[in-house]
């Protein structure tokens, strides 16, 4: 990177993008972890590892790009679509593997979370 001075916004968006990465590392961890509690077979968690582990690789390419002073725009659009298209995945892997009850009861959850931060508040 330059010897170019960081204005405050983008010190907080290389920042947040780290921790971004960091966070979904974490997230995946998590999920593999309580798919083996849950006795889920090994086909289910390895796909939802390798999208989890698209979203990680395009999160950090969002951290590498941000840090050199290129635009990153394209990379955080996929990255959200990505994560989203993952959640819809999972549950269409638990239907075809289990039954299309278990699968939408497991989807209020993320849908819900998904509302309630994307909706403006006043």
């Amino acid at each position: 990177m330059d010897s170019k001075q960081l204005t405050a916004r983008e010190a907080l968006e290389l920042k947040g993008s780290l921790i971004y990465f960091y966070g979904y590392i974490l997230i995946t961890i998590l999920a593999v972890i309580f798919q083996l509690l849950a006795g889920q077979n090994y086909k289910t968690i390895v796909i939802s590892t390798l999208m989890n582990g698209i979203v990680l690789s395009l999160s950090f390419v969002i951290y590498l790009r941000k840090k050199s002073g290129k635009s990153a725009e394209a990379f955080v659009w996929s990255a959200a679509l990505c994560s989203m298209l993952s959640t819809l995945i999972a549950r269409y892997v638990y239907a075809l593997n289990f039954d299309w009850t278990y699968a939408a009861e497991s989807y209020q959850l993320p849908f819900s979370a998904y509302v309630k931060h994307t909706l403006p508040r006043k």
